[in-house]
């Protein structure tokens, strides 16, 4: 029979303490790593329609979902390049595509094609930046409240060509219209404009996707 010495329960113990320091310093740096992600996107102009509430931000989408981002790409380039101004760039907008794998529909519905991974533009600052967000794309699960870009066209009424083109891509809703799962927690992302989700912020993150799904 094994004799448990003081020497072998000690040494359980710190190779306890010592996981749990390595997990806890591996979940800080995911949570600075997407910290910096999401604060080195461009979003250069608000969504245009005031939310009030949760209720509110899930009705608007047309989609929200669970899903974690797996993959990170260059994405489309919008504008056109203006070679005599002093930034020949000024007027173009670069977006990344991040693949993000659908854990759950919460809400809403998804294009075919979409319902298990769906690309999802975000704003780049610049072509350069690409390296950087790449480098600190996110880990972690999340609510995202997305619009379809297929359907904001049709909306917009451009043309049949530019609704199937946009149709596989996503886009938030609203500036920092997420809720990250840190720690098991809710994080949001800070934005005034929906300081409404502040409520939220340090709840338990499994309780706050059932309410979002109980709102269908």
């Amino acid at each position: 029979m094994l004799r448990v010495t003081p020497f072998l329960m000690g040494a359980a113990v710190l190779v306890v303490v010592l996981v749990g320091v390595f997990l806890a310093q591996a979940a800080r740096i995911a949570h600075d790593r997407s910290d910096r992600f999401w604060g080195t996107l461009s979003f250069q102009t608000p969504s245009g329609v005031a939310f009030e509430s949760l209720e509110g931000l899930s009705e608007y989408s047309d989609a929200v979902v669970l899903g974690r981002i797996v993959g990170i790409d260059k994405g489309r380039v919008f504008g056109e390049l203006e070679p005599e101004a002093p930034d020949p760039e000024e007027g173009r907008v670069h977006y990344l595509t991040a693949r993000l794998d659908v854990e759950r529909l919460l809400r809403g519905e998804l294009v075919p094609g979409s319902e298990r991974q769906l690309k999802l533009e975000l704003p780049m600052p610049n072509e350069d930046k690409f390296q950087e967000l790449a480098a600190n794309a996110p880990s972690e699960r999340g609510v995202y409240f997305l619009f379809n870009a297929g359907h904001s066209a049709a909306q917009n009424n451009l043309s049949k060509q530019r609704q199937e083109a946009d149709r596989e891509y996503y886009a938030l809703v609203a500036v920092g219209a997420q809720a990250r799962e840190m720690d098991g927690k809710v994080h949001g992302l800070g934005n005034p404009d929906l300081d409404f989700l502040e409520q939220y912020e340090g709840d338990a993150f499994g309780g706050f996707v059932e309410q979002v799904a109980a709102l269908r």
